[in-house]
């Protein structure tokens, strides 16, 4: 079915909204290696909704289905898995994925928007390390915040598209890469009862035990080599099954030193180590740049690095939240 004149306007303007926000530079041999990433995502993201027909691919569509996201201030349609992606399951039943740690996120950016007298969300930028199906991306994106979205998993990649082009006006980049300690090619290894949950692997087998249905090769980027695009970052969420001291040590200026007030990490000791990450040395790198933890909500229940070491001992895995001092 041919796409609506009104549609592909609204596309358009959307897209040029996304191109002026970001200031996406042209890919010259002057372009940042950020600059360069940014603008062929954009120019991806531009085909993808301008063009579906060309784009569409019978394999994920057999996978895909749309169903509708709630965001404390915003709903949107998303596209999800149909079955085998614990993820999409929840969005299907509940219309949220993580409703309280999303609850706690949110109210922890808003409420540093109210006390910085800043409350406009089109003044923040959001970032969403490890998409997914783009339920944390998605929402804030259609909340009025700036999101640039990072996800290297070609099939979530194509839904996160999808759901883009569907929600128009929203002021949302898809980075369509792995984010890591250097730049690199590696390869995600999908369990097959997790469709959209890959994990990433560099240099080094699949650790003992791990039955892989799907291996793709995707490119690694530092997250520092966006650095200097970013502006005013208010939250991160990062979702990255281990990966996330490997992405820190590529990202020190952007997690250690732009102080962003609000950070939401998963966190496992045995899935970093099984990265090559140090899970110890990753909560001593956030407290010795000023963040403090908590589980249930931002500046509430704190906790010291040695509790969370203790509570993850045997495998655990929990969302931590980062408030940094300047934000309390």
């Amino acid at each position: 079915m041919k796409m609506t004149l009104v549609r592909m306007l609204l596309i358009f303007s959307a897209i040029l909204v996304i191109v002026l926000a970001f200031r996406v530079a042209s890919t010259t041999a002057q372009s940042t290696v950020g600059q360069r990433v940014f603008a062929e995502s954009l120019q991806r993201q531009t085909d993808f909704c301008l063009n579906p027909a060309a784009h569409a691919n019978a394999k994920f569509e057999e996978k895909t289905e749309m169903t509708h996201g709630q965001f404390p201030s915003a709903s949107f349609d998303i596209y999800v898995y149909r079955s085998g992606d614990i993820v999409s399951k929840y969005i299907k039943r509940d219309a949220v994925w993580e409703g309280t740690d999303m609850r706690a996120l949110w109210r922890g950016v808003t409420e540093h928007m109210k006390r910085v007298n800043r409350q406009d969300p089109k003044q923040w930028t959001f970032l969403d390390i490890g998409a997914q199906v783009g339920f944390y991306g998605l929402g804030f994106a259609k909340s009025g915040f700036r999101v640039i979205a990072f996800e290297p998993m070609p099939s979530n990649v194509y839904m996160v598209r999808k759901s883009i082009c569907k929600n128009t006006g929203m002021n949302i980049l898809l980075v369509d890469s792995a984010l890591g300690e250097k730049e690199d090619t590696c390869y995600l290894r999908t369990p097959g009862d997790n469709l959209g949950d890959p994990s990433l692997f560099c240099g080094q087998d699949v650790p003992a035990g791990w039955e892989a249905s799907d291996t793709t090769a995707v490119h690694v980027n530092k997250l520092d080599d966006f650095a200097d695009m970013l502006e005013n970052v208010i939250g991160i969420k990062m979702d990255i099954e281990g990966f996330e001291h490997n992405v820190m040590k590529g990202g020190r200026r952007v997690l250690l030193d732009m102080h962003v007030p609000i950070i939401m990490t998963e966190f496992s000791q045995t899935m970093q180590r099984q990265k090559h990450g140090d899970p110890l040395v990753y909560l001593q790198e956030f407290e010795r740049a000023g963040y403090r933890f908590s589980m249930a909500d931002f500046g509430r229940a704190l906790l010291s690095i040695d509790q969370i070491m203790q509570m993850t001992t045997r495998g655990e895995i929990i969302n931590l939240y980062l408030m940094h001092n300047s934000a309390m």
